[in-house]
């Protein structure tokens, strides 16, 4: 009884505050100027590393932003840059590229 009483009086709070146009949730770490930023960092050469501290946000937040992000610049950075976090995926990927390539 006491269960249904609470989520009735949140949904009701949750529908007012969409009506008065409030949302909730976390901001969003990338807005569109800092995805603009990013990409013209990472086409001049810039490090994905060094592009993510640049903008504030985490390597892994900068990969799901930016899809264009290819196996072979990834596999770049980590030759010139040192390795990932997950070096084992980044293993995997490349040899699933290299078979794509070569079939």
């Amino acid at each position: 009884m006491g269960r249904e009483l609470t989520v009735e009086r949140t949904r009701a709070g949750l529908e007012v505050a969409r009506k008065l146009g409030r949302v909730g949730g976390r901001k969003r770490q990338m807005t569109d100027s800092k995805t603009e930023s990013t990409k013209k960092l990472l086409s001049n050469g810039v490090p994905s590393r060094d592009a993510a501290h640049n903008l504030g946000v985490s390597v892994p937040t900068l990969y799901s932003w930016i899809p264009a992000l290819s196996t072979a610049q990834r596999a770049l950075e980590y030759v010139f840059c040192g390795a990932p976090r997950n070096i084992g995926l980044l293993v995997r990927r490349i040899r699933s590229k290299v078979h794509q390539l070569s079939a």
